[in-house]
């Protein structure tokens, strides 16, 4: 096997992420010391909870029927829990940081400008199906442009969007 260290990324230019937390020292992803290592969602809680005051995006995209809504709606729970582990040390309050009738909109553009605009700091959001209400065919509407600037200054509420 293999092994990139940190010195083989920098010298093809590739700079270590600040909210990496530590390097890796088993390639095994099953390895015990990798627990945090190879999950979405503790890479993501990292980004979200840490010291840079960072936001996450993220798209699912696949054909119909493919899993995307279940898979997202699962990883959006495994955030929620590390938020809370983090956050509070508490996993039962998990719910406070990913609900599916709170934080989730289903085509509605409306309900996404709601929860987007409700201004809550750490929170796990999901758009499914937000091809039809943020396309590209309707970039130019007054809804998507609003779409669009509140994920850009909602940055600093350290929330995690999935689409």
């Amino acid at each position: 096997m293999i092994e990139i260290t940190d010195a083989d990324l920098e010298f093809v230019g590739i700079k270590k992420k600040p909210w990496v937390v530590d390097s890796i020292k088993n390639i095994d992803p099953f390895h015990p010391s990798n627990k945090e290592n190879f999950s979405l969602s503790a890479h993501f809680c990292h980004i979200t909870c840490g010291p840079y005051n960072q936001d996450v995006m993220a798209n699912a995209a696949g054909k119909k029927g493919a899993g995307k809504s279940y898979s997202t709606i699962e990883l959006a729970r495994c955030c929620a829990v590390r938020t809370a582990i983090i956050i509070d040390n508490d996993e039962s309050k998990w719910k406070d940081y990913f609900d599916v009738e709170r934080n989730m909109a289903v085509m509605n553009m409306d309900k996404m400008i709601d929860i987007l605009t409700a201004n809550e700091k750490h929170q796990v959001i999901i758009s499914d199906d937000a091809g039809t209400i943020i396309g590209a065919r309707k970039w130019h509407s007054e809804d998507n442009q609003l779409v669009n600037d509140v994920l850009v200054v909602n940055r600093t509420n350290n929330n995690i969007y999935f689409s």
